[in-house]
C-alpha cells in the first residue's frame, strides 16, 4: 500500500508539474506573440518615420538648392547695382553734371592726357580783355554816347577808364486820344485796357523764359525787383504774353523747320520732362545754324509719325541707338560717343580687351577724318576705308575668341555684351557712316547739348502744367537757340515777335 501511494503521489505531482508547464508555455507563447506584435509595430513605425525623414530631407535639399540659386541671383544683382552706381559720364549716358564724387578714382579708359601746363591763360593766347575802343564802337552802334567826367587838372595829360552800366528804371507813356469831329474818341484795339504794357517788358519776359529758363513766378518777382516794386504783373499775364509770342513765332518756327528739311543731315535726340505729373518728351532737331524743338507724348513709332518734320524729312538722321527712328528719313548714322560709353562700361564689367581696341579704332578714324577734311579733301580713299572696316570686323572676331577663352564672371554682363555685339554687327554701316559721308558727324552731341536747356528748365522751374505750356516752351526755345546760333540779339528778336515782325530770312 505504501508503494502504491508513493506512485500516486509521484503521478499527481507529475501531472501538476505538466499542468504548470503548459500554463508557463502558454504564457510564454502569449508574451512572445505580444513581443512580436510590438516589434512589428515598432518596425512599421520606424519604417514610416524613415520614409518621412527621407521625404523631409529631399524637401530640404530642394529648398537649399532653391535658396542657393536665389542667393546667386541676388549676388549678381548686387554686383550689377554696384556697377550701375559706379557709372558716370565716361561710361554711360549720364551727363558730366552727375560726376559729383569728392575724389575720382584713376580710370584707365580716360582719354585725357596731362599736358604739364598750369591752369589759366596760356602764353600766346590772345585773351579777351575789354578795350575802350571796341566797347565805344558797340555803344555807338547801340545809340549810347558816354558821359565825360573830368577828374583832376584838365590841363594835364590823362588816362581813360570806361564804366559801363545798365539803367534799370521803368518808363511810361500816357497816350491821350482826343475826340474827333463826330465827338467820339477812337482808340486802337491794342489799347482797349486802361493800362497796357509795352514791347520791352514783353520781350524781357520772353528772354527770361527762353534764355533764363525762369518760371512765371520768378519772372514776376524779377520784374518787380528791377522796376523798384513799381511794376507788379500776374503770372496769368506772363502766360498770356508768352502765348501771344508763341502765336507770333509760328511763322519763324516754320522757317526753322523748312531750313532743316532742306539739309542732307540733321542731328536728333530726345529728353524726358513732365506734364501735369506725367512723363512726356522733348525732341530736338538741329544743325550748326538751326535748332527745332517739338513736344512728344511717347517715343514710339506712332508718336514719331505724328510729327510733321519726321514725315517730311528725306535726309540722314544722326541719333543715339533709337530703332524707332529707322522708320523715318532715308539714312541713319549712330552716335559713336554714345557707343563708346557702352564699350567702356562693357570693358569694365567683363575685362575684355576688344572693347578698348574698338574705342581706339573709332577715335583714330575720327582724327584721321578731321585731318583729311582740314587738308581740303572731300572723301577718304577706298583702300583706307576697306582697311578700317576690316579692322572693325577683326575686333568683332576677337570678341568671340575672348568670350570663349575668358567668359564674363556674371551672366548679366555676358547678356549685355551679347546685345552690344549684335548691335555692332547689325549696325556696322551706321556706326561707320561718318567715314563715307563727311556731312555726317561722328556723334550727335549737338542735339544733346541743345537738350541741356530743357533739363536746366526742369531743375529750375519744374515741369509743365499742360501740353499747351510745353508747346509754348518748345516754340520759344526753337527761336532762342536759333538766334544764338546766328548771333541775333535775343532782345531785338523778341521785340520783333511782339511787333509781328520777321526774324529769320
Amino acid at each position: 500500500m505504501a508503494g502504491i501511494n508513493a506512485e500516486r503521489d509521484i503521478w499527481k505531482h507529475l501531472m501538476e508539474v505538466m499542468d504548470r508547464l503548459k500554463k508557463v508555455e502558454a504564457q510564454a507563447r502569449k508574451e512572445r506573440e505580444e513581443h512580436q506584435a510590438e516589434i512589428s509595430r515598432i518596425q512599421a513605425q520606424h519604417k514610416e518615420e524613415k520614409h518621412r525623414a527621407a521625404e523631409r530631407i529631399k524637401e530640404l535639399e530642394g529648398k537649399v538648392a532653391e535658396l542657393e540659386e536665389m542667393n546667386q541671383k541676388l549676388q549678381e544683382e548686387v554686383d550689377r547695382l554696384k556697377h550701375k552706381d559706379d557709372k558716370d559720364s565716361h561710361n554711360s549716358s549720364l551727363p558730366p553734371s552727375t560726376d559729383q564724387k569728392p575724389v575720382k578714382a584713376p580710370n584707365e579708359y580716360n582719354g585725357r592726357k596731362k599736358t604739364g601746363r598750369t591752369s589759366g591763360g596760356q602764353k600766346g593766347h590772345p585773351g579777351k580783355a575789354l578795350r575802350i575802343k571796341d566797347c565805344m564802337e558797340k555803344l555807338k552802334a547801340a545809340g549810347v554816347e558816354p558821359e565825360v567826367e573830368e577828374i583832376g587838372d584838365v590841363r594835364k595829360p590823362y588816362k581813360e577808364r570806361l564804366i559801363i552800366d545798365i539803367s534799370l528804371k521803368p518808363s511810361a507813356i500816357l497816350k491821350r486820344f482826343h475826340a474827333q469831329e463826330d465827338g467820339k474818341c477812337r482808340i486802337p484795339e491794342e489799347y482797349n485796357s486802361e493800362v497796357v504794357y509795352g514791347t520791352n517788358i514783353k520781350a524781357m519776359t520772353a528772354l527770361l523764359y527762353g534764355q533764363g529758363v525762369q518760371s512765371a513766378e520768378r519772372i514776376v518777382a524779377l520784374i518787380k525787383a528791377i522796376s523798384g516794386d513799381c511794376i507788379e504783373i500776374s503770372q496769368g499775364t506772363v502766360f498770356n504774353w508768352l502765348e501771344a509770342l508763341c502765336r507770333n513765332a509760328k511763322p519763324e518756327e516754320a522757317k526753322i523747320e523748312g531750313h532743316l528739311l532742306d539739309l542732307a543731315q540733321v542731328c536728333t535726340d530726345a529728353t524726358t520732362t513732365s506734364v501735369d505729373g506725367h512723363q512726356a518728351y522733348i525732341r530736338n532737331f538741329s544743325d550748326a545754324k538751326w535748332a527745332f524743338y517739338v513736344p512728344m507724348e511717347r517715343k514710339n513709332i506712332e508718336t514719331l509719325a505724328k510729327i510733321p518734320f519726321m514725315r517730311k524729312f528725306a535726309g540722314t538722321l544722326t541719333h543715339d541707338h533709337e530703332t524707332a527712328l529707322y522708320h523715318f528719313g532715308t539714312d541713319h548714322a549712330e552716335c559713336n560717343v554714345h557707343l563708346i560709353r557702352y564699350l567702356t562700361a562693357n570693358a569694365e564689367n567683363t575685362g575684355h580687351m576688344w572693347c578698348r581696341k574698338l574705342i581706339a579704332l573709332l577715335c583714330e578714324a575720327n582724327r584721321y577724318r578731321k585731318r583729311i577734311i582740314a587738308e581740303g579733301k572731300s572723301a577718304i580713299q577706298q583702300e583706307t576705308l576697306l582697311r578700317l572696316e576690316a579692322r572693325y570686323d577683326e575686333l568683332l572676331d576677337l570678341a568671340k575668341c575672348e568670350r570663349k577663352q575668358h567668359p564674363a564672371h556674371y551672366r548679366w554682363a555676358t547678356k549685355e555684351e551679347t546685345s552690344l555685339l549684335n548691335r555692332l554687327k547689325k549696325y556696322k554701316r551706321n556706326h561707320l557712316l561718318f567715314l563715307h559721308n563727311f556731312d555726317v558727324p561722328f556723334d550727335n552731341n549737338m542735339s544733346e547739348r541743345d537738350l541741356r536747356k530743357c533739363k536746366n528748365r526742369q531743375k529750375m522751374a519744374g515741369g509743365f502744367r499742360s501740353t499747351h505750356g510745353l508747346e509754348i516752351f518748345c516754340t520759344l526755345l526753337s527761336v532762342t537757340e536759333t538766334c544764338k546760333r546766328q548771333a541775333i540779339n535775343l532782345m531785338n528778336a523778341f521785340r520783333a515777335l511782339v511787333d509781328h515782325n520777321p526774324i529769320f530770312a
